[in-house]
């Protein structure tokens, strides 16, 4: 120890006031100061702010000045701790404590009282140290304030100057002694320094320091505050005008009798040349002054072996703390958790102090989701408030800890004590090995330090002291103070007479001395006693009401318990020490990260970072299916799914990796975190998304020089709105926002389901903007030319349409979602189940494109076909009506799919990012196919033409060949893209298919009702974001 530790050790005053004096200084003791304290302590308490501090608990808005008074006259002159007024004091503070409502029942139980955190009493020394420190710097400030105005006196000659000085001084040092916050003195010390600025006086012996000149002390030095204080308002005086309830009159406002010009003209000096420049510089002044006064608050109204677990938290802090070096030397890691988890089981307050060491390993502790928002001490000071008040509400057993030297950690906490006198008393206590008496406390403690303790520490046949045939009083295991020591015989004297039914004075010394141990062993008198009518029978001096309702209940159970009894964890807490998860880390609707350790025909097995287990089912990991050869999912990937179910009992979690699940919104309202009070947010952030998305569509807007009747000058959003009422097939031409040498094709196929088909011009001069806004002289679709924008209506729009309303017609169409469809599809096969069945629906995902969904045994299965002027497309062929489109089917359901090349999520990978021009990407030159990313060539234009590709060419799919982004040959056309059923990894080739996307409103397809993928090709996915989507 150094000296100053020896000092404290000496020192007969508790040691955690000793180390607090040390910041504040010594405390006032007169009953004036006392007086005012607890004025500004009850302010603080009864405040608005204090609910704050304390949360939503319900705190007594009812306290009494007075008892803070007798608070703080404990504190400052008794040097009486928190622990001890709170147990030993309470009839002095009565309005500071909360006691059960059912105290006042006299028939109190052992197990009627629980730990409570005295939290009204530690606020009222929080603020006492608080108020300290403020008056601590107060009387620091006032003194350099004197020694800065004397010198300032001695250096200026003007008898007007030093008289305002005098009063700007004296005004401070009012400001001063009211200052009721620390911000109030920063306030008054910002306003002495701006009159007073530092650094202008010369100390003798020593170099002026250099200052920084500013454009106030210029003003000053040149006697400008006279013109200023003439004409302008103080900070008081303006925020007393600004809280009238009604202008002041004219002669309200004192003003001189000359105007500004003339009084400015005898302030005119080099700095100064004019009267303008004067009032310039007592602006300045008055401006600067009103800022640096801050008016705040001018309104003052403003036996059989059994597992159990255990948390391992604070038995692994313990694992790599130091103390766990000096107590167990030697040892591996493992044996000191394990030597710690028991202890932890034992006595777990005991494991928790011992954490409170000089390292202060309890800092790693994690305790609260929020508490990363307090500084490491100020989570210390709450952690040893808590510590203090639980430790002498449960006592220390002073033999047992003799014995068993790691009980001692404890002990520091003890009322009075702290780190150094604990140690001090340790060594004494392991040198007697057992004491009989808290009187033999006395000489190690100080008497001070021993009033403050002695009721909290249990002296019992413990340890080394239960072999011991010397006689220990009962009192001196219980929570009596020996202060209280005589009230507590005479109250059990007075039962036993009553019990015995003879005279106190008949009673001979030895049977007085048993009428504690008599009381104990026969409660029911005791118990029957009312305290309050029991103290109207003693002498005035025992009247403590309080003090005799504790006596009874230790009288009858002393040192009980009164922590909540533990019990062994429930299924659900073994499953959450066990797998070292929370309720908060995998609750069902979460979405979380897995790492895939196994992968298997029918499921993929993953694994949580803590080692739990996490299933992915082969129905559950996408909405087209799972093929473990074309998915190309690998052991050590890490996939992000939704938790469907938490199977506690086999330590599993089963997840969902669609994305059809993972959109929906994972947490009801009551789910969310309890700490969040704003309004939900998700609505309008989605609201304010779909609205500056409309914002940048009209930005980037350029209206063209075009006239026909199904042309208009219109955004992707506003043509959609426009076709919302008119029948399907329904189609407009519009303005592409990929620039003025493309336009859009939008088409209506379904209730709130759209596709846009991108259209390029040529023929254009390009260096006048004219041109460029009238219509091109040959158009573009999927490299077939057109002239004119009639010829596109009647070969290319006109036979699209046809076929769409053929399929709408069609006797096997059904409408609604896949879902839904499917659900159909359902009923029908259990009406049916010797026939397969069959059906065709709009694909929501993938607007422009159809899905064949059908039963064969149990599960729907899926295709896609895709739409075009010839008919349509399925399985690579092409069909000119359904008719034959569905005798192939029937022909070739055995048959499996053709491959579909690589699947089109890794395709979408590979889509380059649009240019930030025109929001798609360069101009094309060949392809000029569903709007897509990427320039020319084929780049990033890997879903263009209905067709099965070529050389740079525009299959849907991605056809074969053609550039570096098209990678793999043959892939599947408009509507397959090798689609093959969801079981085999096909049918993800259709129009649409998610590629990346494109932040242009004006490119992709859309539809209005289910939400759009990120930009999709072909018939894609209208207002997707991302780069590179498009088409329809």
């Amino acid at each position: 120890m150094t000296s100053k530790d020896e000092q404290i050790k000496e020192n007969d005053v508790p040691e955690r006031m000793q180390l607090s004096e040390e910041l504040t200084g010594y405390p006032p003791t007169d009953k004036t100061t006392i007086e005012e304290e607890s004025s500004w302590i009850h302010s603080h308490l009864t405040g608005d702010g204090f609910l704050s501090f304390f949360g939503n608990e319900h705190i007594n808005k009812d306290i009494d000045q007075k008892d803070i008074v007798n608070v703080v006259t404990m504190l400052h002159a008794n040097k009486f701790e928190i622990p001890f007024i709170a147990m030993y004091r309470k009839e002095s503070c009565p309005t500071l404590l909360s006691f059960d409502s059912d105290e006042d029942n006299e028939d109190i139980e052992s197990d009627a009282r629980k730990l409570r955190w005295h939290k009204l009493l530690w606020a009222v020394q929080a603020l006492d140290r608080k108020w300290l420190l403020l008056q601590k710097r107060k009387v620091a400030l006032q003194l350099y304030y004197e020694k800065r105005f004397d010198d300032e006196k001695r250096r200026i000659d003007d008898v007007t100057r030093q008289e305002l000085n005098s009063q700007l001084y004296n005004s401070i040092i009012e400001a001063l002694k009211d200052a009721k916050s620390e911000k109030e003195v920063e306030d008054v010390d910002a306003k002495f320094n701006l009159h007073f600025p530092p650094g202008e006086v010369e100390e003798e012996g020593q170099f002026k320091r250099p200052k920084r000149k500013s454009l106030y002390s210029i003003c000053h030095k040149a006697g400008l505050w006279e013109v200023a204080n003439q004409f302008g308002r103080s900070a008081e005086q303006l925020g007393h005008h600004l809280t009238l309830t009604k202008i002041p009159e004219a002669g309200e406002l004192e003003s001189g009798r000359h105007s500004p010009e003339e009084v400015a003209a005898n302030f005119t000096c080099a700095m100064f040349e004019t009267s303008q420049d004067v009032l310039r510089g007592a602006r300045h002044m008055v401006i600067f002054k009103i800022v640096e006064d801050h008016p705040r608050d001018v309104n003052a109204q403003m036996e059989n072996f059994s597992i159990v677990y255990g948390d391992e938290s604070v038995p692994r802090l313990y694992e790599n703390s130091r103390i766990s070096s000096d107590q167990l030397p030697g040892q591996s890691g493992i044996v000191k958790r394990a030597v710690a988890l028991g202890r932890y089981l034992q006595n777990p307050l005991a494991m928790i102090a011992t954490l409170c060491g000089p390292g202060k390993e309890i800092l790693s502790w994690k305790l609260h989701a929020l508490e990363q928002f307090l500084t490491p001490d100020e989570k210390y000071e709450i952690v040893e408030q808590v510590m203090v008040d639980a430790t002498n509400q449960i006592g220390f057993d002073v033999n047992l800890a003799a014995s068993h030297e790691w009980h001692f950690s404890t002990l520091q906490f003890i009322a009075g004590l702290g780190p150094r006198k604990a140690s001090a008393l340790q060594k004494d206590l392991v040198r007697e090995g057992s004491i009989f008496s808290r009187k033999e406390l006395v000489k190690p403690l100080g008497r001070k330090v021993f009033m403050n303790a002695s009721g909290f520490l249990r002296v019992r046949r413990s340890g080394a002291a239960a072999a011991s045939a010397q006689l220990i009083d009962l009192l001196e295991d219980t929570r009596i103070h020996p202060e209280s020591y005589v009230l507590a015989k005479n109250l059990a004297k007075d039962v036993y007479v009553e019990d015995a039914q003879h005279e106190i004075n008949e009673m001979d010394d030895e049977e007085q001395e048993m009428a504690i141990e008599h009381v104990r062993e026969r409660p029911s008198m005791l118990r029957s006693l009312k305290i309050v009518e029991y103290i109207k029978s003693i002498t005035e001096e025992y009247r403590k009401l309080e003090t005799l309702r504790d006596i009874k209940f230790e009288l009858l159970c002393g040192f009980s318990d009164w922590r909540i009894p533990y019990t062994e964890p429930s299924p659900d807490e073994e499953f959450w020490l066990l797998s070292g998860e929370t309720d908060d880390t995998i609750s069902e609707g979460r979405i979380v990260q897995v790492t895939v350790r196994n992968i298997q025909d029918n499921k993929i097995i993953c694994t949580f970072d803590s080692g739990l287990k996490a299933i992915v089912m082969a129905d559950n990991y996408s909405d087209e299916g799972f093929d473990p050869e074309s998915s190309q999912l690998r052991e050590g990937d890490v996939l992000t799914g939704k938790i469907r179910n938490v199977n506690k009992n086999r330590f599993m979690v089963y997840l969902t990796c669609k994305a059809s699940e993972m959109r929906r919104r994972p947490f009801s309202r009551g789910e969310q975190d309890p700490y969040y009070h704003e309004q939900d947010m998700t609505s309008q952030t989605v609201e304010d998304k779909a609205r500056k998305q409309k914002e940048l569509a009209k930005k980037h807007f350029k209206p063209r020089m075009i006239v026909h009747p199904h042309f208009q000058n219109l955004t992707a959003e506003e043509a959609m709105q426009f076709l919302s009422d008119k029948e399907h097939g329904e189609k407009l031409i519009r303005p592409s926002s990929r620039g003025p040498s493309f336009l859009t094709l939008t088409l209506k196929i379904f209730d709130g389901v759209y596709a846009h088909k991108e259209i390029a011009e040529s023929g254009k001069d390009h260096k006048d903007i004219t041109s460029l806004l009238r219509l091109g002289k040959t158009l573009t679709i999927d490299n077939e030319t057109f002239e004119d924008l009639d010829e596109v209506i009647d070969r290319y729009v006109d036979p699209l349409v046809g076929h769409l309303k053929s399929m709408l017609s069609y006797r096997k169409f059904r409408k609604g979602l896949k879902n839904e469809v499917d659900e159909m599809l359902r009923a029908e096969k259990a009406e049916n189940p010797m026939r397969i069945v069959y059906s065709f629906g709009i694909s929501h995902e993938h607007p422009g494109t159809f899905i064949l969904s059908y039963i064969r045994s149990t599960n729907p299965h899926h295709e896609y076909i895709g739409l075009y002027p010839k008919g349509f497309r399925f399985r690579k062929r092409d069909f000119d009506n359904i008719d034959r489109l569905v005798s192939y089917f029937q022909k070739n359901i055995d048959k499996p799919p053709p491959d579909a090349g690589p699947s089109m999520r890794n395709v979408a990978a590979m889509v380059p990012m649009k240019n930030s021009a025109w929001g798609s990407g360069g101009g094309g030159d060949a392809n000029g196919g569903w709007s897509g990313g990427g320039g020319g060539g084929n780049s990033g234009r890997w879903t263009d033409n209905i067709g099965t590709g070529g050389s740079g060419g525009s299959s849907w799919g991605g056809g074969g060949g053609g550039d570096d982004s098209n990678r793999g040959g043959g892939g599947g056309g408009w509507g397959s893209a090798g689609g093959g059923a969801d079981n085999a990894g096909g049918g993800n080739g259709a129009w649409g298919a998610a590629a990346g996307g494109s932040d242009d409103p004006g490119l992709g397809s859309a539809k209005k009702v289910v939400p759009a993928q990120d930009g999709g090709t072909g018939w894609g996915s209208e207002g997707g974001g991302g780069g590179g989507g498009g088409g329809w």
